[in-house]
């Protein structure tokens, strides 16, 4: 099990196997607390990083597809790390919701990517600097226009708050990206040319074996919400590289009280991360459910249940007893 003091289940009796688990899970609770001080693993005691150091130079993915275009390349397009940054539809729906809550055609004129999807969405255009972005204030969400009135544009925002997570090689001191949107250089890292005769030199191969700490770190770059740089103050890690410990610059609360506090999204990604980045247990990882390229959770039926499915699900219907999925992030405004 996720070695996590978690108490997130709501009120009531359990039953079934639902009430061995909870009643281990919190038995579990204040002996992990305490591993955690005496003799858990330290988040930045393996592998090095490149926050001083410059960024390799970024392969750009079609590279990639010129040999992956049947394998990855026919779905990659719709894929949801792709499409997190995208190029502007002036006929999408969003856009007209914007017209008629008052935004000017100029402004709306300007717009050349959309950042975000179903729940928010947040406005790009170049701002005459290299690898920059400024970002509307003006934002679309389900419910509404937010600041429609006053639409204006922010030369650095993007930069200081955004870009590490839906842009690819983003440089320490200016901000600025190597390629928009997300690039297979954010999980795969600085693959070598040798890696078409050696496969396991790519991280991800199926001839490798990457540790849970590596596969967490990749995740987590992106996935933990509430980090920060120690080298920039940034809410993303700075000159993070595939193959690097996450941990060494990027900080963030992991303590089973805020985890708890959290939204349903941020518990199930942070519980996880907590759980193989301090040694509790390594068993898990996003990759054990997730399948990236084929954009699919459905590995995660075939797994047994454990306490941390107990984030998500209640009692011991597995398939009924759902809590809400709710997510939403102060970082990315939504």
């Amino acid at each position: 099990m996720p070695g996590l003091a978690l108490n997130c289940w709501k009120s009531g009796a359990p039953q079934g196997r639902g009430t061995v688990l909870r009643a281990l899970w919190g038995c579990l609770t204040a002996a992990l607390v305490c591993a955690c001080a005496s003799g858990a693993e330290e988040p930045g005691a393996w592998g090095a990083d490149h926050v001083d150091k410059p960024l390799p130079v970024l392969v750009e993915g079609g590279e990639c597809l010129f040999c992956h275009r049947n394998s990855i390349g026919a779905r990659w397009e719709a894929n949801a790390h792709q499409t997190t940054v995208r190029f502007f539809d002036p006929g999408a729906a969003e856009v007209q919701v914007l017209k008629a809550q008052g935004v000017e055609a100029a402004i709306l004129n300007e717009i050349t990517m959309v950042l975000g999807r179903d729940r928010a969405q947040r406005f790009l255009k170049p701002n005459g600097k290299y690898g920059q972005a400024a970002i509307l204030n003006t934002k679309w969400t389900r419910t509404g226009v937010e600041r429609a009135a006053d639409a204006a544009w922010d030369d650095a925002r993007f930069a200081e708050r955004c870009a590490g997570c839906h842009m690819s090689g983003v440089d320490r001191a200016s901000g600025a990206y190597s390629a928009a949107g997300i690039e297979c250089y954010t999980c795969h890292g600085d693959v070598p040319l040798e890696h078409t005769e050696q496969h396991e030199l790519a991280i991800f191969s199926p001839k490798r074996n990457d540790t849970p700490e590596l596969v967490t770190a990749i995740c987590a770059q992106c996935h933990v919400r509430n980090g920060t740089s120690k080298a920039t103050g940034r809410p993303y890690a700075t000159h993070f590289v595939p193959g690097d410990n996450l941990f060494m610059d990027f900080m963030a609360d992991l303590g089973p009280e805020t985890i708890a506090a959290m939204n349903t999204g941020d518990q199930h990604v942070l519980a996880n991360v907590r759980a193989v980045i301090h040694g509790e247990d390594k068993s898990l990882t996003c990759m054990s459910c997730h399948t990236i390229h084929k954009d699919t959770s459905t590995k995660h039926k075939k797994l047994a249940t454990t306490a941390y499915c107990f984030i998500c699900h209640e009692g011991s219907d597995m398939k009924s007893g759902i809590r809400p999925a709710e997510v939403h992030s102060p970082v990315c405004e939504y």
